[in-house]
């Protein structure tokens, strides 16, 4: 389980938000007051999340529309896994507006040394969409993309760009390793 937060405190021991000791330890009333409480937390902070630059993080994704209200949980069972997963995201740092900037800064530091210079807090999220996106490549190798973009960038091709072009871009480097930008590109 993640680490406790000085933000939220939790009602139960955090070694008891675990779905087998929630359900041996806790009545089901006191389980679904404290559903309900942590609820009304997570919910907030999903809102400031998605008020704030980091509405399209994959925190949000995820977790958007997880933690149904009490009126739609239909077993003790399905509780107690709601419960797990909150309090687990609720201890996770990535959770809150600070947490997602201190992840930022600190990746954005390991892809500059990593060779990625063109990386700044500004084009971090469409520089991660582009990795995830690319991901799904059969023939992705994370060195090789990192190295493109890299090359990319530093010819001063934007981001948007190698992303709207990813799959012919990855090709046409994996064959030559080469930067050619397209000639119909709007720069």
């Amino acid at each position: 389980m993640a680490r406790t937060t000085k933000y939220v405190k939790f009602k139960f021991p955090i070694s008891a938000y675990q779905p087998d000791a929630l359900r041996a330890g806790y009545s089901e009333r006191e389980l679904r007051a404290e559903y309900s409480r942590l609820r009304d937390v997570a919910e907030k902070r999903l809102k400031r999340l998605e008020a704030s630059e980091f509405a399209e993080s994959q925190t949000v994704r995820y977790n958007k529309g997880r933690f149904k209200t009490l009126a739609d949980i239909s077993s003790t069972g399905e509780l107690t896994h709601l419960m797990t997963d909150m309090a687990r995201f609720l201890t996770a740092e990535l959770s809150t507006v600070t947490g997602q900037r201190s992840y930022r800064r600190k990746s954005v530091e390991s892809l500059r040394e990593g060779g990625l210079t063109g990386v700044t807090t500004k084009n971090f999220g469409q520089v991660t969409r582009v990795l995830d996106w690319a991901s799904g490549f059969k023939e992705y190798d994370p060195s090789e993309l990192m190295r493109m973009l890299s090359a990319y960038a530093e010819a001063g091709i934007s981001l948007q760009d190698v992303y709207n072009n990813l799959r012919e871009l990855y090709e046409q480097w994996i064959q030559t390793h080469e930067v050619v930008p397209r000639e119909d590109w709007d720069e």
